[in-house]
């Protein structure tokens, strides 16, 4: 499913906020393959001219896809080229978590319209929705 009316003001609410408080300029935004992420994710590239990069190890768990498969994918992401510093990640409740905890940040907010944002190995979470 694609974003809801509702969905595409929070991404335009997120676009501006990016735009005029610009907490890092970043280098690349990342996005899970589906479709309402990928929507989401565009808001951010607007605000910054960027193009948007789709990795599938973003993607929720799959059904055939043990704990322990999805854990070691979500670490290989982290290890990877991919997980850079000054990077937007746009992903899904299950994987976000999971990066939080592998990199030792458990307590970040894990709520919809909260922006991950990874600044020199660094992950904060922020919500321009509720500010």
């Amino acid at each position: 499913n694609g974003l809801s009316q509702k969905g595409m003001n929070q991404g335009r609410q997120i676009e501006e906020w990016m735009r005029k408080n610009r907490p890092f300029i970043p280098k690349h935004v990342f996005s899970s393959p589906k479709k309402r992420c990928l929507e989401t994710a565009q808001f951010v590239c607007n605000a910054f001219s960027l193009e948007l990069e789709i990795l599938s190890e973003l993607d929720e768990q799959a059904p055939s896809e043990t704990e322990h498969e999805f854990k070691l994918r979500i670490q290989r992401l982290i290890e990877s080229p991919y997980f850079l510093n000054h990077s937007v990640f746009c992903s899904h409740g299950d994987v976000l978590p999971e990066i939080a905890q592998i990199l030792g940040k458990p307590h970040l907010s894990i709520q919809k319209g909260n922006l991950f944002i990874e600044m020199k190995g660094s992950i904060t979470s922020i919500n321009p929705i509720k500010l």
